[in-house]
């Protein structure tokens, strides 16, 4: 299971850009995004064209992150639908324990008043394309990278960062101006391009950078998902029973 995560906060770069490392980059950007706690309101929009004909759904939501320097969590985040009226209230929970074997995802459904444990079979059909945009702790938390030694003049104001596993590989598009991130490619064990995401904005606030506009484009179901952030709060000291279970 990808972790769930839709914080994008990057500091501005201290690095001398001609002898960064991919190193360097995966350090700043990991040490960079990551605030105690936040919370966002998105808008997004799923659309996909069958037949010449576009069609396309709206919904909002209300991300709310908490982060831990301990050994126990990386983060617990609690998701609210928001719109449309249909799926108003229902909820994700998520404890991402630092033993992921020990980690918990859950679904609260108003409707029947119940809260569902995810389990490894469900979970993933439940999210979908959905929240696979949130892999950005997995992606930085890997150390496996590698600068690709890019001559081709379309590369040349940017740095790409290839990691690769058992079962997949990513590769990290950054730019050399100011070490703001760009996109994020993702491929299949057979090097066929099944994702990417791609940063059309970013804002300055304090020291931080928040990402307000990303798209993530699904290429083998053909449809894409745009995001645009409505409001946020950053370093509110969230209480903990915001991420409390109902399943006792």
């Amino acid at each position: 299971m990808k972790i769930i995560i839709l914080i994008f906060l990057f500091l501005f770069p201290i690095f001398a850009n001609d002898n960064i490392d991919a190193y360097q980059i995966i350090k700043h950007l990991k040490s960079s995004f990551i605030p105690n706690d936040i919370s966002i309101h998105y808008s997004y929009t799923l659309s996909k064209t069958i037949n010449d004909l576009k069609k396309e759904k709206k919904r909002e939501i209300m991300i709310h992150q908490k982060f831990y320097n301990d050994k126990e969590y990386h983060f617990k985040s609690l998701i609210n639908f928001i719109y449309p009226k249909q799926i108003k209230g229902t909820s994700i929970l998520i404890w991402e324990n630092i033993d992921s074997s020990k980690s918990y995802r859950s679904i609260f459904i108003p409707g029947i008043n119940r809260e569902k444990e995810l389990n490894s079979k469900n979970k993933q059909s439940f999210m979908g394309l959905e929240f696979n945009i949130i892999e950005f702790y997995d992606i930085l938390n890997n150390n496996n990278y590698h600068m690709l030694n890019d001559k081709d003049v379309n590369y040349v104001d940017y740095y790409r960062l290839k990691s690769k596993n058992d079962y997949d590989n990513q590769i990290i598009w950054v730019s050399k101006n100011n070490l703001d991130l760009k996109k994020i490619e993702f491929f299949n064990k057979s090097d066929l391009m099944i994702r990417s995401i791609e940063v059309f904005n970013l804002v300055k606030i304090d020291d931080i950078r928040l990402l307000t506009e990303f798209v993530v484009y699904d290429h083998l179901k053909k449809t894409q998902l745009t995001f645009r952030t409505i409001d946020y709060q950053i370093n509110s000291n969230l209480s903990e029973t915001i991420f409390q279970k109902k399943i006792k």
